[in-house]
């Protein structure tokens, strides 16, 4: 059967993840279990072996083993196999495809769902961290919605190298007006996927007594 079993079709770089497969063969002529070896593959790639399953043991049944850490890459499709190690090119499971990639978060410090900021203000600074390599993320755009509306026009900040979102981010001189649901995104021009949205803030009204 299928060698993904998690129902899901994006993974993260860094995380960890559960392989399933299902062999139907029983031990081999000595009582030993046979051996695979799992591997993956990006578009246009080449089968590349994954960290620490060069020679599993794989009994009748269901076999699990958890992928210590995704490899740092941006891509789909990906798919994994599972082949025999004794018996090369015979037998192979391939999974069905699915995604690759690092992930954007912004800083929670710098917005939340307490942030409240002044309209017309000033050097509001707004970070945030990734996983993976810049090189693999490279620019990215920095907008706001306002209203709730979903449309991320608003303009912070365009072509941001990545890996300036930590410790420097980028500073936001307030145009909008007072609006109660806000939004930040962060999002690579490489590939629009690769996206986070902050939640809700407002941007209030200042006072100023002279």
């Amino acid at each position: 059967s299928s060698p993904l079993s998690n129902g899901t079709s994006i993974w993260y770089v860094g995380e960890t993840q559960l392989i399933t497969w299902t062999a139907t063969s029983g031990p081999k002529t000595d009582a030993s279990n046979p051996k695979v070896i799992l591997e993956y593959k990006t578009s246009g790639g080449v089968w590349t072996g994954i960290s620490g399953a060069g020679s599993l043991d794989s009994v009748q049944g269901v076999n699990n083993y958890i992928w210590p850490a995704i490899p740092d890459e941006n891509d789909d499709p990906v798919e994994v196999r599972v082949s025999y190690n004794e018996y090369p090119g015979t037998v192979n499971l391939v999974s069905s495809t699915f995604s690759i990639r690092p992930q954007i978060t912004i800083d929670p410090t710098t917005i939340n769902a307490s942030t409240r900021l002044n309209a017309f203000s000033s050097g509001n600074v707004i970070k945030w961290t990734y996983t993976g390599s810049a090189a693999k993320i490279g620019l990215v755009d920095i907008k706001y919605d306002l209203a709730g509306a979903g449309t991320y026009v608003g303009v912070v900040a365009l072509g941001v190298p990545v890996e300036n979102g930590s410790p420097t981010g980028v500073t936001w001189d307030i145009i909008p007006d007072v609006d109660g649901d806000v939004n930040i995104r962060v999002i690579a021009q490489t590939n629009a996927n690769i996206v986070d949205d902050s939640p809700n803030f407002k941007i209030v009204g200042g006072l100023t007594l002279k």
